[in-house]
């Protein structure tokens, strides 16, 4: 896991808002995790400690090479959802995705798994 450094603002609060530019280089079989701070500041209630970048790590880590992006999207959501009890007081959401090996026409056809939940609500559905 190699996370990608900085931060920003959030995506789509404020046209013109600055962001963060980060380069870098994926090859066939790589995955790009992107989640929202509601995955990560996960945490039961009365409970400061969060799910956290080491919480992230751990659960892709203990993930077998040949996982989906679906089924790693899926894995992570439910790790911050189990350690908030399944009632975070944030949204959640995480978008994986793998890039694939490039075809007969050299085009690289990436693999994406979504997955979120809404304050309140139990394992949530990629949008439709």
């Amino acid at each position: 896991m190699e996370p990608l450094a900085g931060g920003g603002m959030i995506l789509g609060l404020a046209p013109g808002a600055p962001v963060g530019r980060q380069r870098l280089e994926l090859r066939p079989g790589d995955d790009l995790v992107l989640y929202t701070d509601g995955v990560t500041e996960a945490h039961r209630v009365g409970d400061p400690d969060q799910f956290d970048g080491s919480g992230l790590a751990a659960v892709l880590g203990g993930l077998p090479p040949d996982t989906g992006p679906q089924e790693t999207a899926e894995a992570l959501l439910g790790a911050a959802r189990s350690r908030s009890d399944g009632r975070s007081p944030d949204d959640a959401g995480v978008v994986v995705v793998r890039i694939g090996h490039a075809g007969a026409t050299g085009e690289v056809a990436p693999a994406v798994g979504c997955t979120s939940t809404r304050v309140g609500e139990g394992k949530g559905e990629a949008p439709g």
